[in-house]
């Protein structure tokens, strides 16, 4: 039996803490008025829709005591100071109990040691976040891939045949790629049709017109549309190696720790953000070589004489009919071709 999701884990942990918090109400002879859930979504947010309920429901009259797990739920670590500012006028007048730490705003110096707390929250997630990358960083040596899904490969799961996870299946140790050559296939197909000078806009096309699996299909995503190849999935960035034509992999070469995203506190959005190549990690991969040296070096050429030619013509000046000059009522169908 596979270990449990990460999704399912914190849902689980939820209805535990849920039912510790319970009894803080009873203990005091008390009675739960409301309940607030946000299941599976993280504390460090405040973009919660129980979260954005309770404060406002907080901010009527004659509101009574609320009860937490964790006061790190109730002021979220990214950013404490502001959001305590903002959360804390609503959450503080009606009294704020923290169950697991032993918070309570109706108790005198209860903003210094919840100041402590949120400074302790946000250290233990940038904490957490640089140990993960380090681990990250172990299996990328070892040769293991940290990463998403890469059309062309399917993710081989390596197992330890000694140790045993809790429910008594083997271990698994990391991910290894494969090529899957059914999608090589297609891989070796879009180079060689781009390298001969086919647009990426008609290769798209010919690629939902027989209806190849293009490489969304296989990510989890919400939408009900269905998934289709597009253009900007070949073309990428050349710059950052984003996109299939820039993809050293399909030539042996693996190249991780390129960007790393981080969340902007004020947008709440997800930005890429570009490390120095100094930190980059790369290694040769020829098992997993797609296509040759020739064909990368066609489609690299190629790339480049779209690149100068499309500079030319954003440099250029720009065209304007002659007779304007003179007259602008006269419009540019009395032109002639060479004028227009």
């Amino acid at each position: 039996m596979p270990d449990f999701p990460a999704t399912i884990k914190r849902t689980v942990a939820s209805s535990i803490n849920t039912a510790i918090v319970k009894h803080g109400p009873r203990a005091k002879g008390g009675r739960i008025v409301e309940r607030y859930e946000d299941k599976a979504i993280s504390g460090s947010t405040a973009e919660r829709p129980g979260y954005q309920q309770m404060l406002r429901d907080a901010r009527r009259p004659n509101c009574l005591t609320s009860y937490w797990w964790t006061t790190s739920r109730a002021y979220p670590a990214i950013k404490w100071r502001r959001s305590r500012s903002v959360a804390g006028s609503s959450i503080g007048a009606c009294g704020l109990i923290g169950v697991s730490d032993g918070i309570d705003t109706s108790a005198k110096g209860h903003k210094m040691l919840s100041s402590m707390k949120g400074m302790m929250n946000e250290v233990f997630l940038d904490d957490l976040s640089e140990k993960t990358h380090r681990g990250m960083v172990g299996q990328v040596l070892k040769g293991y891939h940290c990463g998403g899904r890469c059309f062309g490969y399917r993710l081989v799961p390596e197992l330890d045949p000694s140790k045993k996870d809790p429910y008594g299946q083997p271990a698994r140790i990391g991910t290894r790629l494969e090529k899957d050559e059914e999608q090589a296939h297609w891989v070796r197909w879009i180079f060689e049709q781009y390298a001969d000078g086919m647009s990426t806009m008609k290769i798209v096309e010919e690629l939902n017109r027989q209806q190849v699996p293009p490489p969304g299909m296989f990510y989890k995503r919400k939408s009900a549309q269905a998934s289709t190849w597009c253009a900007s999935a070949l073309n990428g960035n050349v710059t950052y190696g984003l996109g299939m034509l820039n993809n050293r992999r399909y030539i042996g070469e693996v190249t991780w720790g390129r960007a790393r995203w981080m969340k902007d506190p004020d947008t709440k959005k997800m930005q890429r953000v570009p490390c120095e190549e100094q930190d980059w990690i790369r290694h040769p991969a020829a098992h997993l070589r797609i296509i040759d040296n020739d064909l990368w070096a066609r489609v690299k050429q190629r790339q480049q004489e779209i690149h100068q030619a499309s500079a030319a013509i954003r440099t250029a000046p720009p065209r304007q009919c002659p007779h304007r000059t003179r007259d602008r009522n006269i419009s540019s169908a009395d032109c002639s071709p060479v004028d227009r």
